[in-house]
């Protein structure tokens, strides 16, 4: 079986507040994920959030290749999280962990 490939991708929250709680911000993409294209592409993301820094809004969502166009458009659709109004732009995307956190 060949081993599934992984893409990371480096994102920034824009919000007049800041937001503390990284796990909202995947649960929010998932929900999008979920509503646009179904169960199986949610299951089959394997969406993780790698790193968060509050002080920033700046972050890193690890998935699969397969599915990296599928959770960016998900993720660009978040317009709130928790009941305040964000934006999600995302920087980049990598292959690899490492490149990214650089960047943070």
């Amino acid at each position: 079986m060949k081993t599934s490939r992984r893409r990371h991708i480096l994102f920034q929250i824009h919000c007049s507040e800041k937001i503390s709680e990284g796990d909202w911000i995947v649960q929010t993409i998932r929900e999008n994920l979920h509503s646009l294209f179904g169960e199986i592409v949610v299951a089959d993301s394997k969406l993780y959030l790698e790193e968060y820094l509050e002080s920033t809004g700046k972050g890193i969502l690890q998935c699969e290749a397969d599915v990296l166009r599928q959770v960016l458009a998900s993720a660009a659709l978040v317009n709130e999280i928790g009941k305040r109004e964000v934006s999600f732009q995302p920087l980049k995307t990598s292959g690899t962990l490492k490149t990214l956190q650089s960047k943070l």
